[in-house]
This record gives C-alpha cells, structure tokens and sequence, in this order.
C-alpha cells in the first residue's frame, strides 16, 4: 500500500505536465495523431489545473479573453454559413481550443520548471533536433535514412550546373526533390527544424555563448536547405537576418555571417543537382528564363544562368499570377469578395474553389484549387472575413499589452528572435500552410506560447 501512494505522488499534475512538455517535439516524429493525442492530453491538463488550484491569472489574462471572444466568432460564422452537419461543424471549431490550451500550458508548466528539469529539458530536445539533423544528412548521402526511410517526389530528368564550363544542362538521370528523414514522406522537416531547431538553439546558447550558437543555426540552416523546403529556410534566413540586424550582441557581425553563410549555401545548391533545380525553378518560373515548355530545349543547347530579360519587373508581376500560388491568390480575391465583412466560414477554399477558377486570368487556372489557398491573411478573410482577421490580429499584439517589448528583448535575446520570426510569419504575401491544420497550428501556437511566456510577468504563474 507504501509503494502504491509513493507512485501516485510521482504522478502528479506538474510531473504529468512535464512529460507532455516533453513529448510535444517528439510527437512529430511519431506522425499527426500523436501530434493531436498530446494537445488533447495538453488541454484536459489545462482544464484539471484551473479546477486543481482555482488559478484565476489566465482568465483574466486579456489575450486569452480575446481568443475565447475569437473562438466564439468562428463559430458564430460557422453556424451562419451551415451547408453540412452542424454538430460536425462545431466539433471541427472545438478543436481549435487545443491551441489555446497550448499556450496557457507552456506559460505555466515551464514556470514550474526547476533550474535542472530546465537544463534537462534543453539538452534532451537539443539531441532530438541533432538527431533529425544526422538523420537528414545520412539520407542524403545514402538515399535512405537510419530507418530506411527514402527520399520523396523523385522524377526522372532534371536541369543542372556543369561547373566545368558554368554552364546549364540537360540530364536524364532521377533526381529526388524532397528529404523528409525520420518524417519519411510527410515533408516537414524543415518546418520542424525552423521552429523547434530555432527555438532550442536560441534558448541554451543566444545568451551565452556566441560560438556554439553560430555553428549550431550554420548546421541547422544547411540542414534545412537540404530537405527541399523552400519556405522554411527563407523564413529562417529571414528572421535571423532581423534578428542580428537589431540586435546590439550580434550586429556587429552581419556582415561577415551573412556573407559567409550566403556563400555557403549558393555553393550548396550550385553543386546538387537536385537543389539547383528545386531552388532555380522559381526563379526561371518568375522570368520565364526556363518555362515549363522550353525544358527540350536544354537537352540540346546550352544555357547560361544569368539570361537578361527585357522589363524584368513587369514580367515578374504578370508571371507570378501564371504560377500555381498566384491562381489561388487570384481565386481568393474573387471569394472575398462575396463576403468581406464576416466570411464564408472555415474552409470555404476548399469547398468552393471550382466555382471561381474559371473565372480568372491565369495559366495555371487548372492547378488553382487546392485544400487551402496558402496564404495565412487570404484564409482567414475567406474563412471569417475582415473581421475576423482583426480579432486574429488583435490575440497576437494583444501578448505585447503592459508589457516593455524592449525591457523584455533585452533581457533575453531569445524573446528578440521569437518576434522577429512572427513578423516573418505575417508578412502579407508570403505562402503558408492552412493555419488551423496540425502541423502549422501547432507549430504557431507553439511559438506563441514561447513568446506569450518570455513576454509576461513569470511570478504570477509560479
């Protein structure tokens, strides 16, 4: 009977809390439906420590008034907008208060957090990142990770720099686009390492050693480019170019980083094959140096890289709505405009979409459809309109309200980075994934939890 109360107490909400805290990274690994199985846990947590200790802070909090305010909207919306089962509309929006849950969680749970459980708790994630880092590596030297897991969208015939004369070729050999490692073909490892990898690195090395913390993000960046994604390193790049920029510890090395790390991934890509033609296809996309149509003609000539082009600019705007993004922007803008003020509700992109794509000036209006219009501001104001978009809006700012943003960024540099990546985040035309779906909801709120925790006043929670 001694053994089985000495086991319930090590059972308790905060050692509960801390496994769970662990296990939101790895989670991904292990596939979606682990993924949501801990936000569910999260939230059933959140609720049992608000019943446990009456912890009234939260609820007053005024970021999470306006996100209850924001969940009752879409539902609002949502039940205004009914072409289906209306328990199974609500139950979809019901799920979004797992994000909620996560923020809170992240807040409290890591306040309780002792000195050692903290540095446990980076190490253990930092070796999970390094992990997935190893991994990719190995896979794309070998063509299959540790667990024999094989690289994705592979073709047959790709473009590629002959660095004996500098010039563009023609191969027919199969090349693999895409580098998913533990993931295996769900393809997010790099959105993985931009917000897991960053926030780990930033939290055990931004503050103390200048060093470990260049090599780390130079590894995890070439990791990045390695997988293929796109976004992910540009976003990246991106918040860690604002980053040093505004920095007063790191600017006075922009210059000689950036320079060098450019240099480094330039000669990356130049070399491989398969991300001379992944990261050269928008490029040639935009300026039609290499159109889908014209690709014959490297079998037989020469091409150089650098090609002028007469009204470059223009011919960039006018190309970008001929690509695949463009269309679902031009798609988006005719579905907002049916209803601006409240929206359509949640996904009307993907329920509607056929009824507008023909409609719109684009050569690529047959791929315009899809299941969301990747785009973070052109979802929401499909799916809840302006308003709605300002109510979103207002939840993110509304984390900075009484709050010193520059007592706070300079106390802790991590906190600098975490907001300039979700500036990077809300850049108006910059792709996304749809924002309510496992993965890029997690991801956020997993962010914005970070933020919402470096941000507050860390004793009202302990």
């Amino acid at each position: 009977m001694k053994i089985v109360k000495n086991n319930l107490k090590l059972v308790s909400l905060n050692n509960m809390g801390f496994l769970l805290f662990f296990l939101v990274p790895i989670s991904f690994i292990v596939g979606l439906a682990a993924i949501n199985i801990i936000l569910f846990l999260i939230f059933i947590f959140t609720i049992a420590v608000f019943i446990k200790e009456k912890n009234t802070y939260f609820i007053n909090n005024i970021t999470f008034k306006l996100s209850i305010l924001f969940f009752v909207y879409i539902n609002l919306v949502n039940i205004m907008n009914l072409d289906n089962n209306l328990l199974s509309e609500l139950l979809k929006t019901i799920s979004y208060l797992k994000y909620i849950s996560l923020v809170i969680f992240i807040k409290y749970i890591y306040s309780k957090f002792s000195s050692y459980q903290k540095i446990f708790f980076l190490n253990f994630n930092l070796f999970i990142v390094v992990f997935v880092v190893i991994d990719l590596i190995f896979q794309k030297f070998t063509g299959a990770n540790f667990f024999g897991f094989k690289p994705g969208i592979c073709k047959e015939g790709y473009i590629f720099l002959d660095t004996k004369d500098f010039v563009v070729r023609w191969s027919e050999d199969f090349y693999c686009e895409r580098f998913g490692g533990v993931f295996d073909q769900e393809f997010i490892a790099g959105t993985f390492l931009l917000f897991f990898g960053t926030i780990f690195i930033f939290l055990k090395y931004s503050n103390t050693n200048k060093k470990y913390f260049f090599i780390s993000i130079s590894i995890l960046l070439i990791a990045i480019l390695l997988t293929g994604d796109r976004l992910p390193l540009l976003m990246t790049l991106s918040s860690l170019f604002l980053f040093i920029l505004i920095s007063k510890n790191y600017r006075k090395f922009i210059f000689t980083y950036i320079f060098s790390l450019s240099v480094i991934l330039l000669i990356i890509i130049l070399l491989n094959p398969s991300l001379f033609q992944r990261y050269s296809y928008i490029y040639n996309k935009l300026t039609h140096n290499i159109g889908v149509n014209s690709i014959e003609v490297l079998k037989n000539e020469k091409l150089t890289i650098f090609k002028e082009v007469d009204n470059k600019k223009n011919k960039i705007a006018k190309n970008f709505y001929d690509t695949t993004w463009g269309a679902h922007y031009l798609v988006s803008a005719r579905m907002i405009k049916e209803k601006p003020l409240f929206g359509s509700g949640n996904k009307t992109f993907r329920k509607q979409c056929h009824n507008y794509k023909n409609n719109i000036q684009s050569k690529s209006k047959k791929y315009a459809c899809s299941t969301h219009p990747h785009n973070l501001f052109l979802e929401f104001l499909i799916d809840y309109g302006f308003v709605g978009l300002l109510l979103f809006l207002s939840i993110v700012i509304s984390i900075f309200y009484k709050n010193s943003i520059k007592k706070n960024i300079n106390k802790d540099l991590t906190l600098l980075y975490l907001i300039c990546l979700i500036f990077i985040i809300f850049i108006p035309l910059k792709p996304s994934g749809s924002f309510f779906s496992t993965i890029t909801g997690t991801t956020f709120f997993y962010l914005f939890g970070w933020v919402n925790f470096l941000m507050g006043d860390n004793k009202k929670v302990s």
